[in-house]
Parts: structure tokens; sequence; C-alpha cells
């Protein structure tokens, strides 16, 4: 299932096109950017509208976004970036194979989910952009 906000952007990708800018996937409303798909974490979505481009995961910090998050490593990003809304923070996330998988063919690695803190100057340019106030 295609989440809503996100058919705009599989019939860009269908088109050899992309966003020209990041996407924000949100589970908190409306949010002053161009691309936003509203999310819910509790569904399996679809995310093949995802591969290559950058995403944003909008949140709260006592949302349950690791089994959303897990469902990018089949559908790559270029970059993933989760942000807590009511903390003010966010971090880059990465996707690692477990060690003890390696060895073994690439459909079989159990992938580890890894959030590297957002530095200060970071999260204060993201704070920026969700005010809505662009200098």
């Amino acid at each position: 299932m295609i989440p809503p906000g996100a058919q705009e952007i599989l019939y860009l990708r269908l088109a050899g096109k992309r966003p020209d800018e990041f996407v924000v996937c949100s589970t908190i409303g409306a949010l002053p950017f161009n691309w936003v798909v509203d999310v819910d974490f509790n569904t399996d979505w679809d995310l093949m509208w995802a591969v290559d481009l950058d995403v944003v995961v909008v949140a709260q910090s006592t949302d349950r976004v690791d089994p959303f998050l897990r469902q990018f490593i089949k559908h790559r990003p270029r970059s993933l970036t989760l942000w807590l809304d009511d903390s003010a923070g966010g971090f880059d996330v990465r996707f690692w194979p477990a060690v003890d998988t390696i060895s073994k063919p690439i459909d079989q690695w159990v992938w580890e989910v890894d959030m590297l803190p957002m530095m200060g100057w970071q999260n204060l340019a993201m704070l920026e952009l969700m005010s809505g106030e662009f200098a």
C-alpha cells in the first residue's frame, strides 16, 4: 500500500523524474514542505517511491519508529533522517548488516538500525526548517 501523499512522487518516479527536494514522512500532521507523505508507523507501507531520495521521518519521541524505519532497508533512500519534533533533536539513520551474517548471501543478511545523533548546528537548521520561517 502506498501512503497518502506518495502517489504524486510515485508518478514522478515512473516518468523518470524525482522531487527536487527532500520528502517528509510525518505522523504529526501538516508541515510547511512541498513533499509530505502521511504515514502511520503501524502500517506496512510500500516505500518503493523512496529509492535514492532524501527522506526525513518526523515523529514524536514516544513513537515506536523502529519497525517503520526498517521498511526502508528494502527501498534504500539516498539519506534517511529521523526528526523528533517534541524534543527538537534529530538522527541520521544508517543500516548495517549484523557481523555474524556477513558471510551469508546478501539476501540472508540481518540488518541493524544505527541512529547517529545530529550535531548542534544540524538540529538548529532543522528547527528553522520545521518552523517554516526560512531565512
